[in-house]
């Protein structure tokens, strides 16, 4: 068998190793994508949206010749190393193309339209101020996720945009503090991941914990403003908390084998809502936060992005067919969760798959819209390499 290549984490390199001794490694190409090894001897992976493949000597671990390209505008996250392909050992290649543009949509629980705000973009996790006068959110303005920034509207004056970042590094997920000052958010600097506050009353920006994980994702901030929670890749992928008040220290909050992430403090902050793929496919699960406690599942079938009224009384997710659901639940004194209805269904856009936030009183449902219907095309080439190009 072949030694396969790995995408690595925030440096953006892929290697080849030795399955018997992972001290043999060596670097291979500087490029953020994950890489998949194909007879009679290429290396595939996708740089800046574009398919490449480069000639590869598997016998003595090496390149042997220029990478060239297969096709131009394939899905594709720099953030994450993402990249919407796959490969046969027979020559047929699929991949499919990116999401598409989305608005900014205002609906009721109907799935009646009330308002959009802003331009066609793409957007990525937004979220509404805690008064819900505001709403914060990741804008791009090309495929890759990598090069988004927080900007904020004003929802009181039409949607008003002001833009919060400006360097171009990745962003990730920006976290209103809890009267609505600051925004926390993550970052690369440095090719490091780290998690950072800005003041928007003094544009005043602070480093508060610099990350040892390939990604950092800041997901909530706690009502009585003591912690941050964020989601680490490591060996797996976790749910802690920052401490601000002991040093920004991290505290485990959902930590094992399995993927858990997506999380949310609930109003009172005594739960968290979040998502895992323990059960072999995502699902929606309620826990105490930094307490002892047995955890409940909320979605019936599968279940994404939770997101608390503020009230406490209701988790509204994304479950099967893109359809959201609001699930009625009760915080005190344990939690329960009653049987999830339908609500409405929407085709996302933008980036990263985040895509809504549900208003104060739970009556209006934030979503990114696609300015497409059908969604990403995709796409079978047979005898791919007759397809390389210089």
């Amino acid at each position: 068998m072949h030694p396969p290549a790995n995408a690595g984490g925030g440096g953006g390199e892929v290697y080849v190793g030795d399955l018997q001794s992972i001290d043999s490694r060596q670097l291979l190409l500087h490029v953020v994508s994950r890489a998949e090894y194909v007879e009679p001897g290429y290396l595939l992976f996708v740089r800046d949206g574009s398919l490449m493949a480069v000639p590869f000597d598997a016998s003595h671990r090496r390149l042997s010749g220029e990478a060239m390209r297969i096709a131009d505008d394939v899905n594709y996250n720099k953030v994450y190393g993402y990249a919407g392909f796959t490969v046969s050992q027979n020559g047929v290649l699929a991949y499919f193309n990116p999401l598409s543009r989305g608005r900014l949509t205002l609906f009721d629980r109907g799935g009646r339209v009330l308002s959009t705000i802003g331009e066609f973009a793409y957007f990525a996790a937004p979220r509404l101020s805690p008064h819900g006068d505001r709403l914060a959110v990741l804008r791009g303005d090309s495929l890759e996720a990598g090069d988004s920034d927080v900007w904020v509207y004003d929802l009181t004056r039409g949607g008003v945009e002001t833009r919060v970042t400006s360097d171009r590094t990745p962003h990730l997920f920006p976290t209103w503090s809890p009267v609505g000052d600051r925004i926390a958010f993550a970052s690369t600097r440095d090719s490091s991941w780290g998690i950072y506050v800005r003041s928007l009353m003094t544009d005043q920006e602070e480093l508060l914990y610099k990350s040892p994980s390939k990604i950092t994702r800041v997901e909530d901030w706690s009502p009585d403003g003591r912690y941050l929670l964020y989601q680490t890749q490591m060996e797996s992928r976790d749910l802690y908390a920052l401490d601000l008040k002991n040093g920004n220290k991290p505290i485990p909050v959902v930590h094992g084998p399995s993927w858990e992430g997506k999380g949310q403090i609930s109003p009172d902050g005594r739960w968290i809502a979040y998502v895992s793929d323990e059960s072999g496919r995502t699902e929606v699960y309620v826990r105490p936060f930094l307490r002892s406690g047995e955890k409940v599942r909320v979605s019936l079938v599968s279940g994404d992005e939770p997101r608390w009224r503020r009230d406490g009384k209701e988790i509204v997710y994304v479950g099967e067919q893109s359809f959201l659901f609001a699930a009625p639940v009760t915080t005190s004194p344990t939690f329960t969760a009653g049987t999830p209805q339908k609500l409405f269904t929407f085709k996302i856009g933008g980036g990263l798959g985040v895509g809504h936030d549900v208003s104060q009183d739970g009556k209006k449902i934030l979503v990114i819209v696609a300015e497409k219907a059908s969604g990403p095309s995709y796409h079978v080439i047979v005898n791919w390499p007759a397809a390389l190009k210089q």
